[in-house]
């Protein structure tokens, strides 16, 4: 195996650790912190730290076009398919205006994967 590869393939794994981490740990924090504090920390920090590393590193990677959104939108899924999940496996409930705001959230993701029409 190539040291890239093997460089890759370490970076994933570390990522997926720290990804599973900080599932954990949000279930922790959640109790002390208020969960839209929480997730702008969360968020704006990751953001933050991958703009400057991107910046510094690979700024030509900051640039995303039509045929990358499908990737994106696809991660941002994510927090939805666990929370169907948790209803579904773990007998969680949502309220209603939970699933009003899952539809909306959902009914965006739908359109900006349709991507420009003509």
């Amino acid at each position: 195996m190539s040291p890239a590869t093997l460089a890759a393939n370490g970076a994933a794994a570390g990522a997926a650790l720290l990804f599973g981490a900080s599932v954990v740990a949000t279930r922790t924090v959640v109790q002390e912190v208020p969960p839209l504090t929480l997730a702008v920390a969360r968020f704006g920090q990751g953001g933050l730290l991958l703009f400057a590393g991107l910046l510094a590193c690979a700024p030509r990677l900051l640039r995303l076009g039509w045929p990358d959104l499908p990737r994106v939108v696809y991660v941002n899924l994510n927090p939805m398919v666990a929370t169907v999940l948790g209803a579904l496996l773990l007998g969680e409930r949502l309220s209603g205006v939970f699933v009003a705001g899952f539809l909306s959230v959902l009914g965006g993701v739908v359109l900006v994967s349709r991507g420009p029409t003509r």
